[in-house]
């Protein structure tokens, strides 16, 4: 039987965007049922951020798979839509006002509207013009996965809840799965360190579905 460990850098790169796409999909589903109840921003925001993440692993699954003709260039939709995501869910994590918390949504609507643009633009787009900007615009990722694992860190010390340990567990492998990475687009055969990132990934995520499964 073949190990996880075995599989080529592409098989376990499309299992790591498949659970991606469904740990977000159902928390997206869930935080909307929830708003649907409650009208919290926060959930507003938790559901908009994980619909986009989603979205980013179904155009990475299209465009890595050359399911549809010609070129696309997907990466500068992943990288920045899924950094604006994470980063919006950072800001919600903040306990201000009902009025901050709409400001944040409205700010993250705006943002949403124009990463739909920049998805309709992806036809279009050119390659990375060198891999440091690659770099970059991944390991914006890891740092604002790491400030909400830090965040949720400050939560636990200060209730010691389930939910907080979780969710700061969770960020924090998927923070490292994304800096373990990034030497892949500068140096090749670097398929081991691939797929250590993306495994890391997938265990935050399942701990992710665990922690607002149970939260």
């Amino acid at each position: 039987m073949t190990s996880i460990v075995d599989l080529d850098s592409t098989t376990l790169h499309n299992i790591f965007e498949a659970a991606q796409l469904f740990v977000s999909f159902c928390i997206a589903l869930r935080a909307f049922y929830l708003y649907g109840k409650a009208h919290n921003s926060r959930l507003f925001i938790l559901w908009l951020a994980l619909s986009f993440i989603a979205l980013t692993s179904a155009v990475s699954i299209v465009g890595d798979n050359h399911w549809l003709a010609g070129p696309l260039n997907t990466n500068w939709f992943k990288y920045i839509a899924q950094a604006v995501s994470f980063f919006f869910i950072w800001l919600s994590t903040f306990r201000g006002t009902e009025r901050y918390l709409h400001l944040v949504r409205n700010l993250h609507i705006v943002g949403s509207v124009l990463l739909l643009g920049l998805l309709l633009a992806t036809p279009l787009l050119p390659g990375f013009p060198n891999a440091w900007l690659q770099v970059t615009l991944s390991s914006l990722r890891a740092a604002v996965c790491l400030c909400i694992f830090f965040q949720y860190l400050i939560f636990f010390f200060s209730k010691a809840t389930h939910f907080s340990f979780l969710m700061g567990a969770a960020f924090l492998f998927i923070s490292f799965g994304y800096l373990v990475i990034f030497p892949k687009y500068l140096l090749s055969n670097q398929d081991l360190l691939t797929n250590t990132g993306d495994c890391m990934r997938i265990f935050g995520l399942v701990i992710l579905l665990i922690a607002y499964l149970i939260g």
